[in-house]
């Protein structure tokens, strides 16, 4: 751990400024993966920690103004706390201070979970309060991060406007976004737990992300609900009646039609608008269709061919929700 300017070389993500530099190393030396944080300021780590999920927790200071990682600045230079997963993956970040300097020097997690910093302030605003005077040493407790929301329901497919709620821990606020966006603790949209919103009545995929905010918390994770409002006559909702059965539905990979009974089997996808889209591949005597590579959204498949018991045309429909 360390701090780098360069955007180059070994380096890579480099925000702007100083960064902090975290990089993971095999038995052997070689880079397993390296992370740039940090925002278009000036970023110094001081102390890192790995944590009981083989995570790492850094503590130092930010002087950047809620852009790149860093999010929730308070003003002047902030104490800054990071929370890397096993991978290098930010997990989350907390600014902490008041409108004058601060540095976070050591961050340990404690045994309820929570997190004890140590380091230094000049503030006597904002999350800091006793000040005597010039720079101060300064001690907090964080109580710990909350849990991720919970959309209810997390996806639906209508014809008309879906209601649906955000649950996220009792007295948090929710922050969120309806343009699929990352959401933050600063987000406009917002409001308390439990939050009920209603997605647009107009045809197109909505995509809310939530995530739950609250003082002396570390926020939780970022939460994703996906809403397709569609054409008259195309869709069924979710578990509703339709005249074939498809698995899994919604999919991203693969999905399977039932078509006992049926030979000569033809296969037409199309979108929302009516476009034909090409199956990649499609596997009659399984029933399987592939459907990778084909863009998220609601589709109509229609199955037709000749029917085994009858000896007539038959034409099946399903809609399908592709992830």
């Amino acid at each position: 751990m360390g701090y780098t300017q360069s955007n180059d070389g070994d380096v890579s993500g480099n925000h702007g400024g100083y960064d902090f530099w975290v990089v993971k190393l095999c038995s052997t030396g070689v880079m397993t993966w390296q992370e740039c944080l940090g925002g278009n300021g000036m970023e110094w780590p001081r102390s890192i920690h790995q944590t009981p999920d083989d995570g790492y927790l850094i503590a130092g200071s930010e002087d950047s103004n809620n852009n790149g990682n860093v999010a929730g600045d308070h003003g002047g230079g902030d104490g800054w706390i990071v929370k890397l997963d096993n991978a290098g993956n930010l997990s989350w970040q907390k600014c902490l201070g008041g409108s004058s300097d601060e540095e976070a020097r050591s961050v340990q997690q404690t045994s309820d979970g929570g997190y004890f910093v140590a380091g230094y302030t000049f503030s006597n605003d904002g999350e800091v309060s006793g000040n005597y005077g010039n720079s101060d040493a300064w001690a907090l407790k964080l109580t710990g991060t909350l849990p991720d929301p919970a959309f209810s329901p997390d996806t639906g497919i209508s014809v008309s406007a879906i209601p649906f709620t955000i649950l996220a821990a009792p007295g948090s606020t929710i922050h969120y976004t309806t343009d699929g966006s990352v959401p933050d603790c600063n987000s406009t949209l917002s409001g308390m737990s439990p939050l009920t919103l209603l997605t647009p009545d107009s045809c197109g995929t909505y995509v809310v992300r939530a995530i739950a905010c609250m003082a002396d918390w570390i926020s939780s994770g970022v939460s994703t609900g996906t809403y397709h409002i569609v054409p008259e006559g195309i869709p069924e909702s979710p578990g509703g009646k339709q005249t074939i059965r498809v698995f899994p539905n919604p999919s991203s990979g693969a999905i399977h039609a039932d078509i006992t009974d049926i030979s000569g089997v033809k296969i037409l996808l199309t979108n929302s608008t009516g476009q034909t889209v090409p199956c990649k591949a499609v596997y009659p005597d399984d029933s399987t269709i592939d459907i990778s590579g084909i863009p998220a959204g609601i589709y109509l498949l229609r199955i037709s061919g000749i029917s085994e018991k009858t000896g007539e045309p038959v034409s099946k429909t399903a809609s399908v929700i592709i992830k």
